[in-house]
């Protein structure tokens, strides 16, 4: 009988030689699905668009590290938009601050 350890084993090593996956533009998002025969370093690794492609296994793989990027960058929109809030309740509190002082 196979165990599973064994199973494992076997497709981590079928994996190894044989990496099929994607090549996917970190621009455009365009892929390539490489064929059996093919390896990543078979290719020149900038896509037309300019950007460069990276090798995933998966679709989804690549897809969750753009919603990675998606999330930091609302995150700093966030942080921009309560700083510049904070700045105009700054100014404006400091403005009517002086027109009480100056009567």
């Amino acid at each position: 009988m196979v165990s599973n350890e064994q199973i494992k084993n076997s497709l981590k090593t079928k994996q190894e030689e044989n990496p099929e996956g994607y090549l996917i533009c970190d621009n455009c998002n365009s892929y390539y699905k490489l064929l059996p025969e093919e390896s990543p370093e078979d290719f020149d690794l900038e896509c037309s668009c300019g950007g460069e492609m990276k090798f995933s296994q998966s679709l989804e793989t690549s897809n969750q590290e753009k919603s990675n990027d998606e999330k930091w960058i609302r995150i700093f929109f966030i942080i921009c938009a309560i700083l510049i809030i904070l700045g105009i309740v700054g100014f404006t509190l400091n403005y009517f601050y002086s027109l009480n002082y100056a009567t």
